[in-house]
């Protein structure tokens, strides 16, 4: 049996729904810290148990880890799971899906993934909040708790041979495993459909990881085409960047830079991403993947920075991405142009390759395999 411990997220209802087969294999703990929490994504289940922190029902958990063959964490972010792991008998397995903020938010490794722009900006305002002591340090996880885990699960080999190196845990291994399917990553309403206008997509948060500084200023001295908008998602994450980002935009841009400042109606920010040829992350750690994989399934191109571990991964697939220090340029003639069909239709068959249904189901059925051995 493995015990899969999970949070009430989206990502807890995902897991949820793709291990539902296998009741007999897999028990499933919700952990909350409150009584009587209402799960807001969590859709309650027979073999779902709501165990709350440090309550009766978690000590017993602890005490009666030894009954399963393995441990599987959603993330590791939460005190509750550190206990769990380090109670963890020598001989029950470890797994771990990594979310990304275990090893790629640390305060000390943060300003690494910066551009210089960006990161001249964050150190300034850190220094200002540390001394109107408003500054709070990132969390980071024990690194006994990293050490202990014995299955790392992800898509892509490059971003866990980093983690595996970032942690001194050599002796980690690597499942193939994502929460999304290709239908459910690129959307129903997506599926069948194509790039159909020639805006630019920038980014996919207000996070300081966007690099928005930076590749604003690369973009104005390309110069974006007359008739085209960027579009830039700023509706969650960090306030102060989405009010630095939103100004200096429309100040190098003024009315071609359309910001997103609230959340949009599904359908309504679907119609602007199929009006985008282009989209650029300029991110330097992994990020934004869906966003990645739908506009290479759109059949935009996509302009990924060298500095960044999931660029490597995306290349090793095969599939055709662009890269900003190389051909964000005014050299580049096709720099906002979309991919060719030949392009488009490459990629799609890739994607589906990875991460359609039925590897899916093949890449669960084996990870129950071997966590169950």
């Amino acid at each position: 049996m493995i015990l899969q411990v999970i949070f009430d997220d989206q990502f807890g209802n995902y897991a949820l729904e793709q291990f539902k087969c296998y009741s007999d294999k897999v028990h499933f703990v919700l952990l909350t810290t409150r009584e009587n929490e209402i799960a807001e994504f969590i859709k309650k289940t027979p073999q779902l148990n709501v165990v709350v922190y440090l309550s009766h029902e978690y000590k017993q958990l602890l005490t009666n880890l030894s009954k399963y063959k393995a441990v599987l964490m959603h993330g590791l972010f939460d005190k509750a799971q550190y206990d769990i792991v380090r109670h963890l008998p020598p001989n029950v397995k470890l797994a771990w899906v990594l979310w990304g903020g275990e090893i790629y938010f640390w305060k000390e490794s943060t300003l690494f993934q910066l551009a210089p722009l960006t990161r001249c900006v964050a150190i300034i305002k850190e220094w200002k909040d540390t001394i109107f002591g408003v500054h709070e340090a990132a969390a980071r996880v024990p690194l006994d708790v990293l050490q202990r885990v014995d299955y790392m699960l992800g898509s892509s080999l490059e971003i866990f041979e980093e983690a595996k190196t970032y942690i001194k845990n050599l002796n980690m291994k690597h499942l193939m495993y994502s929460y999304f399917t290709l239908e459910r990553l690129i959307g129903e309403d997506l599926l069948d459909k194509t790039v159909n206008g020639n805006n630019i997509l920038l980014g996919n948060s207000s996070a300081l990881e966007n690099n928005h500084l930076d590749i604003l200023m690369q973009i104005w001295r390309v110069g974006l085409p007359t008739d085209a908008k960027l579009i830039t998602p700023l509706a969650y994450n960090t306030p102060w960047v989405k009010n630095m980002v939103n100004k200096i935009g429309k100040l190098l841009f003024e009315n071609q830079f359309f910001p997103i400042l609230s959340f949009l109606p599904r359908l309504e920010y679907n119609n602007l991403v199929q009006s985008c040829s282009v989209f650029i992350a300029n991110h330097h750690n992994p990020n934004a993947f869906g966003n990645v994989l739908t506009a290479l399934w759109l059949g935009a191109r996509v302009y990924s920075s060298k500095d960044n571990v999931q660029t490597k991964f995306l290349q090793r697939l095969g599939l055709h991405v662009n890269i900003i220090e190389k051909d964000l340029n005014k050299k580049n003639p096709n720099l906002f142009t979309p991919l060719s069909e030949y392009e488009r239709e490459d990629n799609r068959r890739v994607i589906k390759e990875i991460y359609g249904r039925d590897q899916m189901r093949k890449n669960i059925q084996y990870i129950i395999d071997i966590l169950n051995t």
